[in-house]
């Protein structure tokens, strides 16, 4: 730095004139640049040279980089658990993470009472990246107690064993704690569903209370005549809905593991727009200004004044791992308001922007409930067919007479139904006497 400071200020016409230096820079003075000007701007470049991003800080990035790299390529697994738990507290990075594992084909495992580690860790016999009980609201002080009493005395045979030894050795489990580990699924390889589980929970609790109080007051027990007690019943309860299951999870694990509301409804009315929706993480990676039809949950609803004192609406679209932030200008929110709805899963059509001073968002135009996706779904002609001489007649039947109604198969024997590219004119008279009079059909949206 100091070798070149007398050309910044003053130009190397010297040694340019004799041939020691190729080309000519004529210095700051020479360009009407104040020498104290000059001066300062060199003494401020010359105290970030202390720290600035020098060739041997470059190399030791350029090594790490080429390290991860290798590990990322060959032990994913173990490269995914560990970003994640170095970002856990870092919402948006732990998503990326979490997202890039899933499209790489890594499996996301549920917590496992005998299973699980305190954060993420890779569990090669069920093949993938295992939730840590760490992860678990309110979980945090309990779960260490876990894995220190699963690795003394062996792992839980079944939940009343959990929480018998966890109890006995000065942890009992509160209410909190059981929910949280029932709902997440910690529970789910000892059979039960999540819903019985966590009534087996409360029978347990309340069993154990009750031998606690007896101990007390010096009543005479099983335990000490020498006979066995008895197992507490798993109650038989259906499960919750898978609504109600994917809200408890995401209630205990801070993220939907096991499906995600909005997926449930992409799948069921993605067919009823002309273009199809984009997933959230593929919206992500688009140009400024696609247009684009996204399907999400609300999260984070807010309704903000413009300067002139007009509504706009703010709010978060999340699907499973990925969320993009979503605006509705003032012209746009009487249509859009009604079906905006804090936790509500919507269909959201408009353009993605790129704004250096508020980010990435989708500026929404339009915004459609799922009862208005669901209707816009068109009917489709069913038909029952008996095997592969069936399927060949109908095809050449709706190639006659083609038009605008989808047609799908109905097998006969197992009743499922499958989605076909063939059409049908259903206003044809011909068409339809033809088909009635050699298969069962009905006209309905699937």
């Amino acid at each position: 730095m100091e070798a070149e400071r007398e050309v910044f200020l003053h130009g190397n016409k010297e040694a340019f004139e004799s041939g020691k230096d190729e080309k000519y820079a004529p210095g700051c003075v020479a360009n009407g640049i104040p020498e104290s000007v000059a001066e300062e701007i060199w003494n401020r470049m010359a105290n970030f040279a202390s720290y600035a991003f020098n060739r041997s800080h470059a190399a030791c990035y350029a090594w790490i980089a080429n390290i991860t790299a290798y590990m990322a390529c060959h032990w994913p697994e173990y490269f995914f658990a560990a970003m994640m738990n170095a970002f856990v507290e870092i919402s948006d990075k732990f998503k990326g993470y979490l997202v890039e594992a899933v499209t790489r084909g890594i499996k996301i495992l549920p917590p496992d009472i005998n299973r699980s580690g305190r954060m993420f860790t890779v569990d090669r016999e069920a093949g993938g990246i295992r939730f840590g009980l760490r992860g678990l609201t309110g979980m945090n002080k309990l779960a260490e107690k876990i894995i220190e009493e699963r690795e003394k005395n062996g792992e839980f045979t079944d939940v009343e064993d959990f929480y018998n030894r966890m109890a006995n050795g000065g942890n009992k489990p509160s209410s909190a704690h059981l929910t949280s580990l029932a709902n997440s699924g910690a529970f789910s390889a000892f059979g039960a569903n999540r819903r019985s589980t966590l009534a087996l929970c409360e029978r347990i609790a309340s069993s154990y209370g009750k031998t606690q109080k007896y101990a007390l007051e010096g009543q005479v027990s099983m335990f000490d005549l020498g006979m066995d007690s008895k197992k507490v019943d798993v109650p038989e309860l259906d499960e919750y809905s898978i609504q109600d299951l994917l809200e408890n999870e995401f209630k205990a694990l801070g993220v939907y593991l096991t499906d995600h509301p909005a997926r449930l409804v992409y799948d069921e009315v993605a067919g009823v727009f002309n273009t199809k929706p984009l997933r959230i993480h593929e919206l992500l990676t688009r140009d400024n200004g696609t247009k684009a039809i996204c399907i999400g949950q609300i999260k984070q609803f807010k309704r903000k004044y413009t300067k002139n004192g007009d509504i706009m609406l703010q709010f978060e679209l999340h699907d499973q791992y990925q969320s993009v932030k979503a605006v509705v200008f003032p012209k746009n929110v009487t249509a859009a308001e009604p079906f905006l709805v804090e936790g509500a899963v919507i269909g959201a059509k408009g353009r993605f922007a790129k704004d250096e001073n508020f980010g990435d968002q989708l500026v929404i135009d339009c915004v459609y409930n799922v009862d208005g996706m669901r209707a816009m779904k068109p009917e489709v002609l069913i038909v029952t067919v008996t095997g592969k001489d069936s399927q060949e007649q109908l095809k050449q039947l709706s190639d006659r007479f083609p038009g605008k109604t989808p047609i799908a198969l109905r097998t006969k024997g197992s009743g499922r139904i499958y989605r076909t590219r063939w059409t049908a004119n259903m206003n044809s008279l011909v068409f339809v006497d033809k088909l009635a009079n050699t298969w069962d059909y009905e006209v309905a949206k699937i």
